[in-house]
This record gives structure tokens, C-alpha cells and sequence, in this order.
């Protein structure tokens, strides 16, 4: 079969469905059966608009049911879903249609007066959720065209697009059920995660596999947590997807606990290292919970391993896992960098520079400027970026390692390291997202001098229990360095490790 046809062996179910397939704190609920028949029907639109052109769609919104209706209507025509979100700027918008070609923007919620420019308003086509459509009948879709297309995040900068194929796509839903399957199935679902964010895809397609709810946070309510516990514990959600960061902040809440989320069995976690301080809270608060820690790029479809968390990975000095590689994946080493080959890795960049182009070679096969190491048993792990290297008193530091291990300190969500200029040279700083009651910093910098060489060890530390989130829901480093080095004072300095011994 066909990898369009896989898809679309997933959607023809929803038409028998009465179950809900999208729960949303604003703009309402939608069932499976009026999501079929409203993107069949705006499918049928599009056909009718642009007939056999299939050039990529823009989705506009954020958490309203249209964008799912044209998500799926996308699929259903074989054109690429470029996600939108309203906080980008008209001029950025406006770049990425430009730069994808696309011909198309679907409204999945109304925009403000500015959100478009003149030219991109006059592309869109508002999705209508009442609308009924009973029959389409697909184009010849290639296992190489593209479903789908995400720009890098940020609001910032010349955006560039990771353009991933209906042969990826349908790869990874495979693997999706595989997780799924081996969790027990899936009965409701968290949206905690941002369209225009790849994590998002394991959400999706987690839930309509098995046509179940997916219950969407909305990030402007990102700060009433009890409210968002409450809903999750109401449809019964038992299964959870997410940023570290964002378990984190909800840690901060004390109904984010099995008392009040009882069905909560298994956490999906992706898009950033996950430390063993928040997996031992998560144990605490959840004490049956199955914890799974996932590892990849966007330019791989989304992720390429997996490993279940135990307790005995709690142990001090060792990061956790990122777990064996999924089925039609490998990974291998270029001098420590990881690179992956196989049916995950995606078509390429769009609006890329020749350099970046180079990170996709003999087809299928990407770098991914990640360092990485694979036990004997086959389980990998993720030691950092490869570009944080640095020389400091005649030292070569890996600031990725000294980060690893303060990680591992008691208290410790968190931490970035850098190198910042002392009056004398340049040294290490360490920002700190730790529990109040972590002691102070001075003790955890001792400890890390008793695991570390002095050298290794940051000069300067700041601290701080709340840390800033990017729009993907990861810890915003180069923000929480400037919010730290702004308003925290140093609160220790680690003298030892000034000057090499």
C-alpha cells in the first residue's frame, strides 16, 4: 500500500465514529464523524479551487478544531501542511509563502486586522466546521511528495523549512502504534504541544489511530494549571506528551499529581534532554506512571528512539537514555557525531544555505550535528551538541558535559552553561532552574566539584525556580541566561574552579 493510502486507511474509520476527536477549552469540541465530513467537504472545495494543483497549504490558528479540519483536508487533496501560528508576524508569513509556493491559506481561527499581509489575505479560504461532504476521491499522491512542512522556531530570522514526505509521515504512524501497543492502548490523549512543533505529531497520531480524544492546552492559558488538570482528569486522560519543561511547570502545580489524574499511565517526553531530577518527582507525584524518553530532529520525522525510564536510572553521575532505535531507522558515528539513515529522515531543507543542504547525504541519511554514544546492547545516548566546545585556562571543556552532570544534582530541572567574561578572562556561568528547596548553590557546586575535575566546574552561579518557555514549550536558554545575569546577583562563586590546577 501506498503511503498516502496508510493515511488514508486512518481517516476512512472516522466516519463511523461518534467518539470525539478534538476537545478545546475555547472554540468548542469535534467529534470524529463532523470532522470527516467537514474536511471532505473542504477538500472538495479545494479541488474545485485549484483543481489538479497541488502546491503546499498555510494553516493559520492555534487550538480551534478548523485547523484539524484542514490538517486533514490537506492530506486528503496531497498537499503539503505548512502550520502557521498567530503569533508570527505578517512579514514572516508572508516569506514562508513565498519560499513553500503555496497558493492556499487555511483559516483555522480568525485572524487580527495585521496578522496578514494584503497579499496573503488574499489567499485564504476560512474552514467551515458545519459543512458536508460525503465523498472525495483522492489524487495519485507519490510516497515522495511532501505532507508536510515545518520552519525552524522563532519569530526571528530568515525562516527555513524541513519539507517531510508521505513515506516519512507514514512511517512514523506505524511507530506510533507500535508505542501505543506497547503502553496498553490509548484512550485520551493530551494537546499540550504547538502544530507548528513536530512533538505535536506524536499527540495526533496517537489519537487518531485508535479515534480517540485529543484534549488541547490552549498556551494562552498556559498559567492556569489547575484549570487544564481539571479537564485532562475529566475525558480521562492517559496518556501524556510533552517538552520536559512543560512537566516541569506543571510540577509546579499540586493537583499535576494521580490523586487528581488518575487514568494518567504512560508520559511521552521529546524535544529536549530529559534530566533524572524531574523523571524522580514524576515517580513521586505518579507512582504507577511509565515514563518514556524520546530522542530526534525534525529533519527525522518527528523522533528516532525511545527508552522506558525505570528507577534505576535515577542513580547519580547518569543521564538517561535515549533509548534503541525505532524500525526502519539506524544510527550510527561520524568521530562521535550521530548520524541517521532510513525511511525517518526527511526530503531536505527548504530555503536552506548550501552548508545546512550538506547535512543530507547519499539520500536518506542525515548528520545531525548532535555527539552520541551506543552502549554494547544497542541503547544510545545523547552527550550534546557538537558546536559547545570550548578552551578555557588551557582546558578543552565540553559545556554540553558539565551541563549533563548538573542535571543530575538533587533539585536540579535544569541548567544552562556558558562563558562569560570575569575581569580578568573568560570562565564558566551556570544558570540554574532548581527547586526552592534545593539547597543553596553553593552546595550544589560543591557537589559537582566532587564528581567533576575544579576545572570543569562553572565560576559563577545563578539560580532561579522559573524558568522562560519558547512557543515550542522548551526552556528558553538564551532568554534564561539574560533574565538571570539581569535580575539574579551572583549567589556563589565556585573560586576553585578560576584558575586551572
Amino acid at each position: 500500500m501506498s503511503a498516502h493510502g496508510t493515511l488514508m486507511g486512518v481517516f476512512l474509520r472516522f466516519a463511523a465514529s461518534e467518539a470525539m476527536a478534538l476537545r478545546t477549552e475555547r472554540a468548542g469540541d469535534l467529534s470524529y464523524k463532523a470532522l470527516s465530513r467537514a474536511c471532505t467537504a473542504l477538500a472538495v472545495r479545494l479541488s474545485e479551487l485549484d483543481g489538479e494543483d497541488r502546491s503546499p497549504v498555510l494553516i493559520y490558528g492555534h487550538r480551534d478544531p478548523r485547523y484539524i479540519v484542514g490538517y486533514w483536508a490537506c492530506l486528503l487533496t496531497g498537499r503539503a501542511v505548512v502550520p502557521v501560528e498567530p503569533d508570527l508576524s505578517a512579514s514572516r508569513i508572508a516569506e514562508i509563502a513565498r519560499m513553500t509556493g503555496a497558493r492556499r491559506i487555511l483559516l483555522g481561527e480568525t485572524p487580527t486586522p495585521d496578522a496578514l499581509t494584503p497579499d496573503c489575505a488574499r489567499m485564504v479560504v476560512r474552514v467551515d466546521l458545519q459543512a458536508h461532504g460525503e465523498l472525495f476521491l483522492t489524487p495519485d499522491v507519490s510516497d515522495d511528495d511532501v505532507a508536510y512542512i515545518l520552519f525552524s522556531s522563532g519569530t526571528t530570522g530568515k525562516p527555513k523549512g524541513i519539507a517531510v514526505t508521505y513515506a516519512n509521515l507514514a512511517d512514523f504512524t506505524q511507530w506510533c502504534r507500535e508505542l501505543s501497543a506497547e503502553q496498553g492502548g490509548v484512550r485520551a490523549v493530551t494537546g499540550n504541544v504547538r502544530y507548528c512543533f513536530d512533538v505535536s505529531l506524536f499527540e495526533m497520531w496517537m489519537a487518531w489511530n485508535a479515534c480517540v480524544p485529543m484534549v488541547t492546552l490552549d498556551h494562552r492559558d498556559l498559567w492556569n494549571l489547575g484549570h487544564h488538570v481539571e479537564r485532562l482528569a475529566d475525558v480521562g486522560v492517559d496518556t501524556w506528551v510533552s517538552t520536559p519543561a512543560l512537566a516541569a511547570h506543571f510540577c509546579k502545580h499540586p493537583r499535576f499529581s494521580a490523586e487528581y489524574l488518575p487514568d494518567l499511565k504512560v508520559m511521552f517526553f521529546c524535544g529536549e534532554v530529559l534530566a533524572t531530577n524531574l523523571v524522580a518527582k514524576l515517580f513521586e507525584r505518579f507512582p504507577g506512571v511509565r515514563i518514556i524518553n524520546a530522542f530526534g530532529p525534525t529533519e527525522a520525522t518527528v523522533a528516532v528512539t525511545s527508552y522506558e525510564v525505570t528507577r534505576a536510572d535515577l542513580a547519580p553521575d547518569r543521564p538517561i537514555p535515549i533509548g534503541a532505535v525505532r524500525p526502519g531507522t539506524s544510527l550510527s558515528l561520524d568521530g562521535g557525531e550521530i548520524i541517521i539513515s532510513g525511511r525517518s529522515v526527511a526530503k531536505g531543507y527548504i530555503g536552506a544555505d548550501s552548508e545546512a543542504e550538506a547535512r543530507f547525504f547519499n539520500g536518506d541519511s542525515y548528520r545531525t550535528g548532535d555527539w552520541g554514544r551506543e552502549e554494547p546492547a544497542g541503547l544510545w545516548h545523547f552527550v550534546g551538541r557538537r558546536d559547545r566546545e570550548v578552551k578555557l585556562d588551557g582546558y578543552r571543556i565540553d559545556l554540553n558535559a558539565v551541563e549533563q552532570m548538573i542535571r543530575t544534582l538533587p533539585g536540579v530541572a535544569d541548567a544552562v552553561v556558558e562563558v562569560t567574561a570575569d575581569k580578568r578572562a573568560n570562565t564558566m556561568s551556570a544558570f540554574v532552574l532548581c527547586d526552592p528547596d534545593a539547597g543553596d548553590l553553593a552546595d550544589l557546586a560543591a557537589t559537582l566539584g566532587d564528581r567533576l575535575a575544579p576545572h570543569m566546574v562553572p565560576r559563577f552561579w545563578r539560580g532561579t525556580a522559573q524558568g522562560p518557555f519558547n512557543p515550542n514549550g522548551k526552556l528558553d536558554r538564551k532568554a534564561f541566561v539574560a533574565e538571570l545575569t539581569a535580575m539574579v546577583p551572583i549567589v556563589h562563586v565556585a573560586r576553585r574552579a578560576a584558575i586551572a590546577q
